[in-house]
C-alpha cells in the first residue's frame, strides 16, 4: 500500500488514538465546553516556521474575534505527544470558518454558523474519497484500502444524514402560521 495515499490506515489510527482535545483537558487547558478544536497552526510569533502565514492568520481572527476564535499555545497529535512551535485554535461551538486558496487573491476566510461548515467539510470529504479511489489503480492491498474508504464514505454519509436533519429543523423553526388563503365564499 503506498504510505502517501489519502487515507492510509487512519480508521485504525483513530480507532487506536487519544482525541486531542481530551489531552487538552487532561492539561488543563482546553477552553471550555463552549469550544471545540478546530486545527492547530505555527505559533503566530515564530516567522521562521510560519511561511505561509497560518499563525498570523489565525491570530488575526482571534484577536478580531475572540467569542468565535481562540488560540491556545499548545497542540498535541493524536497520540497524546506535544506539537512543538504549534497552537491549537479553537471555534465557538455555534460557528466554523471556511478556509479557501485562490492563487491570485490568497485566502478567503468566511465565519459560518457551524452546520454550513459541517456540510462544506463533509462534502470536501467526499470529493477527497473519490479522488483517493481513483488512485488505488496498481496498489498492493486494493482490496483492504477501498474497504477502509468504503468505511469512511459510510461515516460521512451519516454525518451528512444528521447535518441535513439538523439544518431541516432549524429551518422548520424559522416558519410561521399566517393568515392568508382562499376565503370561504370564495
Amino acid at each position: 500500500m503506498h504510505d502517501n495515499s489519502y487515507f492510509h490506515d487512519i480508521t485504525n489510527l483513530l480507532r487506536t488514538s487519544i482525541h486531542p482535545e481530551v489531552c487538552h483537558f487532561r492539561a488543563g487547558n482546553h477552553p471550555g465546553i463552549n469550544w471545540y478544536l478546530k486545527t492547530v497552526c505555527p505559533m503566530p510569533n515564530l516567522m521562521q516556521i510560519d511561511k505561509f502565514g497560518y499563525g498570523l492568520i489565525w491570530s488575526t481572527l482571534a484577536e478580531e474575534d475572540s467569542n468565535s476564535v481562540k488560540i491556545v499555545p499548545h497542540a498535541y497529535d493524536w497520540e497524546g505527544n506535544d506539537i512543538p512551535y504549534m497552537a491549537s485554535v479553537w471555534l465557538n461551538i455555534e460557528c466554523d470558518i471556511i478556509i479557501s486558496m485562490h492563487p491570485k487573491t490568497g485566502y478567503n476566510l468566511i465565519l459560518v454558523d457551524r452546520n454550513v461548515g459541517s456540510d462544506f467539510y463533509v462534502n470536501n470529504l467526499l470529493e477527497l474519497l473519490v479522488l483517493a479511489r481513483e488512485q488505488t489503480k496498481g496498489m498492493e492491498d486494493i482490496a483492504k484500502y477501498l474497504g477502509e474508504l468504503d468505511e469512511i464514505e459510510e461515516i460521512s454519509l451519516i454525518l451528512k444524514k444528521e447535518i441535513d436533519a439538523e439544518n431541516a429543523v432549524e429551518i422548520r423553526k424559522e416558519f410561521k402560521v399566517v393568515d392568508g388563503g382562499l376565503e370561504e365564499d370564495e
